[in-house]
């Protein structure tokens, strides 16, 4: 599991996101079982997209604000019938969760004790008191900001192609 200088292994990494996906479906087997539209996830961003179809809805702002996640996870879902729109934006929300575990787990965050990474991705799986806003799209801003925090904070991934701008 663990390899030289404490690092996880990607193996190790794909376990571990595959149990908290595992452990969040336990906790709250009901978002999978009978998913259902969460606050304002049916009347706005389902009902926008499945009425005045994708691109056009997508472009349109909400109360000031672009919420761009919960339409394009309504509007994938959307292609999987009405019926199945609620699960297939859950499971996107509980995906995108469990990358953030993953990126948490991952080499570029290596700076930290692997011993403390662990914990906090426990922490965040296990979290107590979040059973009204649980894994639900529209919630989800919540972690794509501490994700973006993570980010401006991680080492950068050498194996990926960088790109600098001149300004």
């Amino acid at each position: 599991m663990l390899k030289e200088k404490g690092l996880l292994s990607a193996a190790s990494v794909g376990g571990l996101m595959a149990l908290a996906f595992v452990l969040l479906v336990l906790r709250r087997p009901d978002i999978i079982t009978h998913a259902q539209p969460w606050a304002e996830d049916g009347k706005i961003w389902m009902a926008g997209i499945y009425n005045d179809g994708f691109w056009s809805s997508l472009l349109l702002p909400q109360n000031g604000y672009y919420q761009t996640i919960s339409r394009i996870a309504y509007g994938v879902s959307l292609a999987f019938g009405l019926e199945h729109a609620a699960l297939g934006a859950n499971l996107i929300a509980l995906l995108i969760r469990c990358c953030f575990v993953g990126f948490l787990l991952s080499s570029r965050m290596n700076y930290i004790p692997v011993a403390y990474r662990l914990a906090a991705a426990a922490y965040f799986v296990l979290m107590p008191n979040l059973s009204e806003g649980f894994v639900n799209i529209t919630n989800l801003r919540w972690y794509k900001k501490s994700f973006g925090l993570l980010r401006v904070r991680a080492r950068t991934n050498r194996t990926l192609p960088q790109f600098t701008l001149n300004c």
